[in-house]
């Protein structure tokens, strides 16, 4: 077992003149089984050649609206039954539906309420096995893939601490367990308030015996250059303004309740590299691989029109405060993170096909370069995906999600997959 990783990351804070950034050490898992070896990292080019993707199915309402179909603020679309179900979920609206392929409305899943299967505050799902798991502010939910309601399971006490710091689920698993991480604010992380910053957080595997809990530490993520809090001159706030890092380089998690594991993707160990581990309940590390996509830089005037977008949007958010849009873009050319070359990875899932997905900052003309990585440890390709559209599962035909017109409005399609052999110009 490896007990620490020498993560090496180039980074630069974004001001008129780039500062490089130091390298640091991070230390690992305890307690997590990890091969001592790490097999040598998979370059682009082992990719292959790319997949394009043709559209076959959309469902929605389009500008007419008012119906089944009218959706927004989508927050997750899912794959069921191999394809033959898609679940969506409309979290700002407490909203679970259950659809065909072809547009048909299977089911409407529970709605707000405080009532058996009825949803109160944030909403999430998760699909296994057996069909599908939401959690709200109290409980999680069981539902089969048609939708009926199987039961409930309540979420673990809320006064529960480990390292001080309050814990949220993030899966329930088969024998009534859970899966969660510590919670750290950004200000806590900052060290606003006197503590140190804290740079990493525990993924746990929490178990409730004779009403006693265990809490068993499986991984650690690193959360170095996760959140920024901005501290704008003429804030009259102490706690400043907390945001996430436009270009942070943190480990990613996704959580799978079937396989009873976490999925984490580090992404900060330099030249854009990144290495994939799936960690069981019990701490074993199941697989592991490390994936080296192209590397990109980029440059001053790519940042300065993502910090001046930022501040206008903040400043308008914060202008009954007198705080001006200069003086957020100061705040923020001060304390953005900037990792030079670009982090390997900026957003991560699991799917319905056995495959983790993940998005580079790459582009193929005005295409978006997708990643795939078979969970088995075998399966490795690039899939070029168009502008609009956010891909959130697959199948191993088709990849679902949410594309979105020039309007605004939100649609969930389905793109078959098109192996490079057969592929013709992307539509």
């Amino acid at each position: 077992m490896e007990s620490a990783i020498s993560r090496k990351t180039g980074a630069r804070r974004f001001s008129r003149t780039l500062v490089a950034g130091a390298a640091f050490l991070f230390l690992g898992a305890g307690g997590v089984s990890r091969p001592s070896s790490l097999v040598a990292a998979q370059s682009a080019q082992e990719f292959g050649a790319p997949w394009l993707t043709v559209e076959e199915y959309e469902i929605g309402e389009g500008v007419s609206g008012g119906g089944d179909a009218a959706f927004s603020l989508i927050s997750a679309v899912r794959v069921l039954e191999g394809g033959g179900r898609i679940l969506v979920v409309e979290a700002a609206h407490l909203r679970v539906t259950i659809w065909t392929p072809d547009g048909s409305l299977v089911r409407e899943v529970g709605g707000p309420g405080e009532g058996p299967g009825e949803f109160s505050g944030p909403l999430f799902a998760q699909v296994h096995a057996g069909g599908i798991h939401t959690r709200d502010a109290r409980r999680y939910t069981a539902f089969s893939s048609d939708g009926e309601l199987i039961g409930t399971t309540p979420l673990p006490p809320p006064g529960l601490r480990f390292e001080g710091h309050r814990l949220r689920p993030r899966a329930l698993l088969a024998d009534g367990s859970f899966l969660a991480v510590a919670d750290v604010p950004p200000t806590v992380q900052a060290g606003f308030g006197g503590g140190e910053p804290v740079e990493s957080v525990p993924v746990l595997h929490l178990r409730a015996e004779d009403d006693q809990w265990e809490i068993a530490p499986i991984a650690r993520l690193d959360i170095r250059n996760r959140d920024l809090v901005l501290m704008p001159e003429g804030l009259r706030s102490p706690g400043g303004i907390p945001l996430g890092q436009l270009y942070g380089d943190h480990d990613l998690a996704w959580y799978d309740p079937e396989a009873e594991s976490v999925v984490l993707l580090q992404r900060n160990l330099g030249g854009g590299e990144v290495e994939l581990l799936e960690i069981a309940a019990g701490g074993d590390t199941l697989w592991h691989r490390r994936l080296l996509p192209p590397a990109v830089r980029f440059g001053a005037d790519r940042m300065a029109a993502a910090i001046d977008g930022t501040a206008r949007n903040l400043a308008a958010s914060l202008a009954d405060l007198g705080v001006s849009a200069e003086a957020v873009r100061d705040a923020l050319e001060e304390e953005l993170y900037i990792p030079d070359p670009m982090p390997g990875a900026t957003r991560m899932h699991g799917t319905a096909s056995g495959e983790v997905w993940f998005r580079g900052y790459q582009r193929q003309d005005s295409l978006a370069v997708w990643y795939a990585a078979g969970r088995d440890g075998s399966g490795l390709r690039q899939v070029l995906l168009p502008p609009g559209f956010r891909p959130m599962d697959a199948s191993d035909s088709h990849v679902w999600g949410v594309r979105r017109d020039e309007l605004g409005v939100e649609y969930v399609a389905g793109r078959r997959l098109v192996p490079p052999a057969d592929a013709d110009p992307p539509r």
